[in-house]
């Protein structure tokens, strides 16, 4: 359903499952029209402007200096071997985790045994 009619058929308001589209009974006018019409014009100036950015980072892609390309080269080298370093400095980081919560368990099950064995002596005296 293209349209929908002045009786609200078809609208979202009466939700009787007819389309899942809805259009404007009501053709755009004043502000609305304006908002409208802008945003139009903002969009087809954004992908103008992306249009040729691209076109430009293609030419400048093609007639890009020999140094930048080894700046490029560097930077690329140095980010791989800050990945690796961070992905090694992830897993020490897990492992000592895993190593203080080793220990946090260890201190808990000494303190509880050490609290058994004492109610145990305590008792035994009695």
């Amino acid at each position: 359903m293209n349209r929908s009619s002045s009786s609200g058929v078809g609208s979202n308001a009466t939700g009787g499952g007819m389309t899942s589209e809805w259009y404007d009974v009501e053709k755009p006018y004043g502000c609305q029209k304006t908002a409208l019409l802008e945003a139009r014009d903002l969009i087809r100036e954004q992908a103008e402007e992306l249009k040729n950015l691209r076109t430009m980072v293609r030419h400048e892609g093609h007639t890009v200096n020999p140094e930048v390309r080894a700046i490029n080269s560097e930077v690329l080298l140095q980010m791989e071997t800050m990945e690796a370093e961070n992905k090694k400095l992830k897993q020490e980081l897990a492992s000592s985790c895993e190593r203080e919560k080793m220990g946090r368990q260890f201190v808990l099950i000494s303190w509880l045994g050490f609290v058994c064995v004492t109610a145990v002596i305590v008792n035994a005296l009695k």
